[in-house]
């Protein structure tokens, strides 16, 4: 697989760990994100099993995928980085 690189990003023992992190910040910054922030998280968390909490996304894909502007995901990719929910 090309993307075995990401096993040095893995910041989760597993899936599941990582899934009460996403369900934690969510609680946590429910009403601080917008329906796109949201959908953007859990977008990065579903293309995150194989290495628990390292993927490999493009802007344009996620922004294809949940039908927003590429501008959108960047914008949500800075905000979410200053509330620490991603890296």
């Amino acid at each position: 697989m090309a993307f075995e690189y990401l096993a040095q990003y893995t910041t989760f023992e597993s899936i599941a760990d990582m899934d009460t992190a996403v369900e934690n910040h969510m609680a946590a910054h429910y009403y601080d994100l917008t329906e796109s922030e949201r959908a953007i998280v859990f977008k990065l968390a579903s293309h995150s099993l194989e290495n628990p909490g390292a993927c490999h996304l493009k802007a344009a894909t996620i922004a294809a995928a949940l039908e927003i502007s590429t501008k959108t995901v960047y914008r949500a990719i800075s905000k979410l980085e200053s509330l620490g929910i991603v890296k």
